[in-house]
């Protein structure tokens, strides 16, 4: 597998669905790739500015587990519970506070901190994205504008 590392994955038809990014050589033909829907606003980022502008929402989260779910008696493990809010920062001047768990950027679900990332990343500093969290049992929603990383 030497030299694969960099180079696109393609599907059966020859589109690139990705960029392959690491080998496990221990295991024979297994391979690591970033996902073109991932890698894409990364190097459009970097073709236009000379650098990766990410944008901040202001808080750390992890994946609801059932254990999670039970704790905070919650009937879904879809989503991510707030487990750091920066002070100042956009979520919390929209009012997210720890322990509410985000399960939708958008309209579009955030199943796990993976699926978080992937759509935030889609967005820019100065964006308004719309967070659909829940807090002591209730859904709610509030209004979060992006900064620059």
């Amino acid at each position: 597998n030497d030299g694969n590392s960099g180079g696109p994955l393609l599907d059966l038809s020859g589109q690139v669905i990705g960029i392959n990014s690491a080998i496990l050589r221990q295991a024979q033909g297994i391979g690591f790739a970033i996902s073109s829907n991932t890698a894409t606003p990364i190097i459009k980022s970097m073709i236009e500015t000379g650098r990766v502008i990410r944008p901040l929402i202001g808080l750390n989260g992890r994946d609801v587990t059932p254990t999670i779910a039970n704790q905070l008696d919650l009937e879904t493990t879809n989503g991510i519970v707030v487990s750091r809010i920066f002070p100042n920062g956009p979520a919390d001047n929209a009012g997210l506070v720890l322990g509410d768990v985000i399960t939708s950027i958008d309209e579009k679900p955030t199943h796990g901190i993976g699926q978080f990332l992937t759509i935030l990343w889609t967005y820019l500093p100065g964006n308004k994205i719309t967070i659909e969290y829940i807090r002591e049992g209730l859904t709610a929603t509030t209004i979060v504008e992006l900064i620059e990383r």
